[in-house]
């Protein structure tokens, strides 16, 4: 096959794939996996670091440290002051990674590797403020743990630090805050400097209008994570929503595509989360370039509708 043809038929395809991510054709095959999401504290220019991190974590009942792909992937901000970060920990052939049913508070931690024959970090403490970590068995979703406002700092071979279990709510679940994380592409015109805007409707009458603001993160630039946690405007539960509620839209012709996209549900209103409902559950993997979503029709759809996670 000639180079333009092969060019042309890996345009086509990127194409079809990015139409799932974007209309919310939520993908039949999905690894084992644990995912974490984190977002670095912005109080000081040093809260970041440059250490690796690990997660502990009961697999089959039995105490694994896992390593955390901080810095596999060159185009994210790793543990950068105020950035955001998305990860897939591990992907195991397990039926279950962990039972949500026996955890206990602390029996997930996250901490930075210390030194050993192989690796020799540097004195440079990691200061997180949210870290929220769940499991896809490839069809259930659960949320395992979840730290918000968090006050500590780690060092490099020091202590772990445990996170509280979180739980899966239901369509009956009031829901009085939203959880938002996300991929941007990285491919050369993936990112955006235009406005993404939420939108959740109940029975016809919005009940989250939500425009991203600017943040100290990377907002949905090329190849970076976000982490967002803000309330709503009304308070509503799964069950009310219709397969049409939940709408993203650009507020410019800066076309913008996600390969990732998680939005969560969360109880209480205050304070650390407690309960943790899946409504959006997108991912597709290689990350694609091309069409995003955008007012400019030939780049894009303005508008596209998310398909409400199971």
């Amino acid at each position: 096959m000639n180079r333009p043809l092969r060019a042309g038929l890996r345009q086509a395809i990127r194409r079809c794939a990015l139409g799932l991510v974007l209309l919310g054709v939520a993908r039949d095959v999905r690894s084992q996996e644990i995912w974490v999401g984190i977002r670095t504290r912005n109080w000081f220019p040093d809260d970041g670091s440059v250490v690796k991190l690990y997660m502990r974590a009961p697999l089959a009942g039995v105490d694994k440290d896992l390593d955390v792909p901080t810095f596999d992937d060159p185009s994210q901000h790793h543990l950068k002051t105020g950035e955001a970060n998305l990860y897939t920990v591990k992907a195991l052939s397990m039926t279950h990674l962990v039972d949500p049913a026996s955890l206990t508070d602390g029996a997930i931690s996250i901490g930075l590797k210390g030194r050993s024959y192989y690796y020799n970090p540097p004195n440079d403490p990691w200061c997180p403020d949210v870290v929220v970590v769940w499991e896809d068995l490839g069809g259930p979703i659960a949320p395992l743990a979840i730290e918000t406002d968090m006050q500590s700092c780690l060092n490099p071979g020091g202590s772990r630090y445990g996170l509280r279990v979180v739980t899966k709510g239901n369509a009956s679940t009031v829901i009085e805050r939203l959880l938002l994380l996300m991929l941007t592409g990285n491919g050369s015109d993936d990112g955006t400097l235009n406005r993404i805007h939420l939108e959740i409707v109940r029975q016809g009458v919005p009940v989250v209008s939500y425009t991203i603001p600017d943040t100290p993160q990377a907002d949905q630039q090329r190849g970076q994570a976000n982490l967002y946690l803000f309330p709503v405007s009304v308070p509503f539960t799964k069950g009310d929503l219709q397969a049409d509620a939940i709408r993203l839209s650009i507020d410019g012709q800066d076309s913008w595509l996600a390969t990732n996209l998680f939005l969560w549900g969360v109880s209480p209103k205050d304070g650390r989360p407690t309960t943790l409902v899946p409504l959006v559950y997108l991912q597709a993997t290689p990350v694609y370039s091309g069409t995003g979503i955008s007012t400019n029709p030939p780049q894009g759809h303005e508008r596209v509708i998310l398909t409400i996670a199971p």
